[in-house]
C-alpha cells in the first residue's frame, strides 16, 4: 500500500521547498517533482511537442513504479485546469484506487497572493531548475497557459495559504490536517 502526495499550485507558491521539508520529516517517502520530470525531457528534446508527452510518461511510469513497489511518494505538479490535466489526474486517480493493496492519494493545493509570487520567482535558488524566474514570464505564463491558482474540481484538497507561511509553518499545517501522513513522521 502506497500513500500517494500531489503538491499543486501556482509557480513560485513553494511546492518544491514544501515537499522537501515534508519529504525529511516523513522519512519513508520519496519525492519526485515537477522539473525532475521536465528539465530531463527538456535536455532531450528542447521546447518541444515531444517534451510535453515525454513527462506525461516518466510521471506515469514514475508512479506506476512507486504503486509496484509499494513506495510512499510526493510529486509536485503545475495543475493548469485543463481537460488535459483533468484526464490525467484521473487516470491516475484511477490507477492508484485499482490496486490490489488499496493505496491512498492525498491532494494538497498551496496558494499565496500575487505580490507573494511575484516576490518569490526572483529568487536565486529557482535558477537550479528550468523554473520561472521574472514576473514577466509569470505573469505571460498565468495568462496563456492557463490561472495555475485553481483548485482541481473533482478531488477533495488540502488547501494551505502559503503567503504569510514559512515552508516548515506550512508543511506543519500539512501534516495536521491529513492524519493518514502524520503516522510516517520521523
Amino acid at each position: 500500500m502506497s500513500q500517494i502526495i500531489i503538491i499543486y499550485g501556482p509557480p513560485g507558491v513553494g511546492k518544491l521547498t514544501v515537499a522537501k521539508i515534508l519529504e525529511k520529516q516523513l522519512g519513508n517517502f520519496k519525492l519526485f517533482h515537477n522539473h525532475h520530470a521536465v528539465d530531463y525531457a527538456e535536455s532531450l528534446f528542447g521546447k518541444s511537442d515531444q517534451t510535453g508527452l515525454f513527462v506525461k510518461r516518466l510521471r506515469l511510469m514514475t508512479l506506476r513504479e512507486a504503486l509496484h513497489r509499494s513506495l510512499n511518494l510526493i510529486m509536485t505538479i503545475a495543475y493548469n485546469g485543463t481537460e488535459n490535466h483533468n484526464e490525467r489526474i484521473r487516470g491516475w486517480i484511477k490507477m492508484i484506487r485499482s490496486q490490489k493493496e488499496p493505496s491512498t492519494i492525498h491532494f494538497v493545493r498551496l496558494t499565496a497572493s500575487k505580490e507573494v509570487l511575484y516576490a518569490r520567482v526572483k529568487h536565486p535558488d529557482r535558477l537550479n531548475y528550468g523554473k520561472i524566474t521574472t514576473i514577466k514570464k509569470l505573469k505571460h505564463v498565468m495568462k496563456t497557459e492557463g490561472t495555475y491558482d485553481i483548485p482541481i474540481p473533482f478531488v477533495k484538497s488540502t488547501v494551505v495559504d502559503t503567503t504569510n507561511n514559512s515552508a516548515a509553518d506550512t508543511v506543519k499545517q500539512i501534516l495536521a490536517e491529513i492524519p493518514e501522513i502524520r503516522a510516517y513522521q520521523k
